[in-house]
């Protein structure tokens, strides 16, 4: 009996144990390696779900998989901590350069009147429904179409919208103490 180096498929001899019912078995010429054509029965769902590279492409796509992991994991901070120090660092700056922008702003006099924002100005937020940020200083990026919602950044360094109700003009705690 001869061999087709093919898995999916089952070499029937002719006049080997009559007619049998195949299933989902579709009958199939194939080339063997003498050359010579024989009648193969492949299931064509298995084939369906071969992806269809040889085992050479299979290994140096897993290769390069690992490769871009290994990469991954050397970009990577080793210890998470650092990673937690810099981000609250970065955190803490942002926050210190928004109170000294908010001291100028209160000097300059700039929110007197009517709480219209303008980009660049810094702002203190009282949002409804958002977590951690209530009293936050916040820098406004851009002020939106409507004028009714603006673009802020926060001392996390988070952006978000929201409506020009939840927030009002900062007021330096520098300016606070002194009467």
């Amino acid at each position: 009996m001869q061999t087709v180096n093919n898995p999916n498929a089952v070499l029937i001899l002719k006049g080997f144990f009559g007619k049998k019912d195949y299933g989902k078995l579709v009958k199939k010429k194939v080339q063997g390696k003498d050359g010579k054509t024989h009648t193969v029965y492949v299931n064509p769902d298995k084939d369906k779900q071969k992806d269809g590279r040889t085992p050479r492409e299979k290994e140096v796509d897993k290769r390069k998989a690992w490769k871009q992991k290994q990469e991954s994991l050397k970009s990577r901070p080793q210890d998470p901590k650092e990673l937690i120090e810099k981000q609250m660092e970065e955190t803490r700056k942002r926050h210190l350069e928004f109170e000294r922008m908010a001291a100028e702003q209160r000097r300059s006099g700039y929110g007197r009147g009517p709480a219209v924002p303008k980009p660049n100005t810094v702002m203190r937020v009282y949002a409804k429904g958002k977590a951690n940020v209530g009293g936050m200083l916040a820098k406004v990026e851009q002020v939106l179409n409507d004028g009714r919602e603006v673009m802020v950044q926060l001392a996390s360094g988070k952006y978000y919208t929201m409506p020009v109700e939840q927030l009002q003009f900062a007021k330096s705690k520098f300016a606070k103490g002194r009467i």
